[in-house]
């Protein structure tokens, strides 16, 4: 199972991460394997776009992704399955960011998910 994760560079208390420590804490997660990565410029910060395969059981996964944003002191990631194209955001503050959004969701190639519907 493959998915594609958005982890902004930016944390509360005017810090921020360092591509190379967001690489690095996903190397550390047993159940995951980093197939390849790109930084891009979302509306609001620097973002990690990391494509990673999940090894684990499928039932793992949210716990894996909770747990990659909580040591990299985030309140979610956003999170694509890219067999069934669903989104979630995972994290201890998911819930205050509401639903997955593919109109801020960055691609590989730095593009959204989906384009912003006009108002």
């Amino acid at each position: 199972m493959t998915y594609l994760i958005n982890i902004g560079l930016d944390r509360t208390g005017d810090t921020t991460l360092s591509p190379a420590q967001v690489v690095a804490e996903i190397n550390l997660r047993p159940g995951l394997s980093l197939w390849e990565h790109t930084v891009q410029e979302s509306d609001t910060e620097l973002t990690v776009v990391a494509r990673v395969a999940h090894m684990g059981a499928f039932t793992n996964t949210d716990r894996e992704f909770f747990r990659l944003a909580r040591a990299l002191g985030q309140d979610c990631v956003a999170v694509l399955h890219e067999d069934t194209g669903l989104g979630a955001l995972h994290g201890p503050n998911a819930a205050a960011w509401g639903a997955f959004n593919p109109e801020f969701f960055l691609q590989l190639d730095g593009t959204r998910l989906a384009q912003p519907v006009a108002a």
